[in-house]
């Protein structure tokens, strides 16, 4: 059994805890660490229930474990027994869960260089560390907090605690407090600041890039925090790019083909940045993985949209069916498509791993689009579609790369 004394400690005058990055409160956060090291009791130590402890202990029930609230560590002594292990966080730590749970899969205190963790707001242990704000220790040990005062903070009086009885300290990564991977947060500056590294850090987008990446990565940086406050985030992108592609065939359907072909393009980088703004929420929240076919839906119906509004700009005159209308367009489509998976396949056999970044921008539908929309105002629209899906088959045949229309579910991170 694991408990937590630390998920929402208590301060005189605001609980850290309840600091929130974008709508997730920072107690949230934590718990969400806890429950996925399997912790079958969440002790929070608390000078009174509060809605937000409420909403707490909900969400722990909800996951299958028990929830307690103690005014005090003294409070511990009867919740964890001598068999217990206990998994304790200071009030106001902000970690990356994947980290966290690599550091905390046995015995030890976390600690780091003084000088970064001084400078981080973490406490000093001794000449050498500070402090990381995390521990995992042996429940006998828990005993020795009634030889303490009751009003001692319950972290620390375990850190050292801990330290005496030999528990060993463990480091955690380099830099990690600079690059928002471990953050202490202690009033709303920091959580604002936080905030900002956090969305940084999992927006990246990892290997090559293109116009629309760098335009959803962009944009989710810079409008992603107060979409995350307003409690809409990823959903509400996601939403108004649907609307986008429907009111797309809504003007190619009344002839308007290149303004529609506009607004699939600024319909492919919402579903983009929907997926990145995604992938922040689910780390905040600690949510399942993405699943890959909501992408994979998105991008097939971009693709729908610009095969339909082409096949529109195309009458039927001279003999010319509907086939000879669709099957350019669908060429040039599945060109793009099959390129990716023409790179990988000759990366593996000649077993490089340097990728050829140029042919990236193959499969970036909101360039293709441009193309296509400035060629409908020129009036060459087919002739644009033909020339563009000969250039993909020279690329195909020179190989392509292995990226899709949305970037996979990849990031750069410590």
């Amino acid at each position: 059994m694991l408990a937590s004394p630390a998920v929402n400690s208590g301060e005189a005058v605001v609980l850290r805890a309840h600091l929130a990055l974008g709508n997730v409160s920072i107690a949230r956060q934590q718990l969400g660490i806890m429950l996925g090291l399997g912790v079958e009791r969440v002790i929070c130590i608390a000078q009174k229930l509060d809605t937000h402890i409420i909403e707490l202990q909900h969400f722990a029930e909800d996951a299958g474990a028990k929830f307690h609230v103690v005014t005090g560590p003294r409070g511990l002594l009867g919740l964890v027994t001598a068999t217990d292990e206990l998994l304790a966080l200071a009030d106001g730590l902000l970690a990356w869960p994947k980290m966290a749970a690599g550091l905390l899969d046995r015995a030890g205190v976390l600690v780091q260089p003084v000088e970064e963790g001084l400078a981080a707001g973490f406490e000093r242990m001794d000449g050498q560390y500070a402090s990381a704000g995390a521990l995992r220790i042996p429940g006998r040990l828990v005993e020795r907090l009634a030889e303490l005062p009751s009003d001692s903070d319950a972290f620390s009086s375990l850190q050292r605690i801990a330290l005496q009885a030999g528990i060993a300290q463990r480091m955690i990564q380099d830099n990690s407090a600079s690059n928002g991977s471990w953050n202490l947060v202690r009033h709303d500056d920091d959580a604002h600041a936080a905030e900002t590294q956090w969305i940084r850090l999992h927006s990246d987008v990892v290997g090559a890039r293109n116009c629309s990446t760098n335009i959803a990565q962009w944009a989710v940086r810079h409008v992603g925090p107060a979409l995350l406050h307003a409690g809409s985030g990823n959903v509400i992108v996601a939403s108004s790019g649907l609307l986008l592609a429907l009111l797309a065939l809504i003007m190619g359907w009344f002839g308007w083909v290149g303004a529609g072909l506009g607004f699939t393009g600024i319909a492919a980088i919402l579903f983009i940045s929907a997926h990145l703004l995604g992938r922040v929420e689910r780390e905040l929240q600690q949510l399942p993985s993405y699943y890959p076919w909501r992408a994979a839906i998105c991008g097939w119906l971009i693709d729908g949209v610009i095969l339909v509004l082409v096949v529109w700009n195309g009458p039927v005159n001279g003999g010319q069916n509907y086939l000879e209308i669709v099957f350019p367009p669908l060429i040039l489509l599945g060109l793009s498509r099959i390129l990716p998976m023409i790179g990988s396949r000759n990366r593996a056999s000649s077993q490089s791993e340097q990728p050829n970044y140029w042919r990236f921008w193959v499969t970036d539908r909101s360039l293709v689009v441009l193309v296509l929309m400035v060629a409908s105002w020129a009036g060459v629209l087919s002739q644009a579609v033909v020339a563009l899906a000969l250039l993909y088959l020279i690329m195909g045949l020179l190989g392509g790369d292995d990226h899709g229309v949305i970037p996979p579910d990849q990031r750069k991170l410590p």
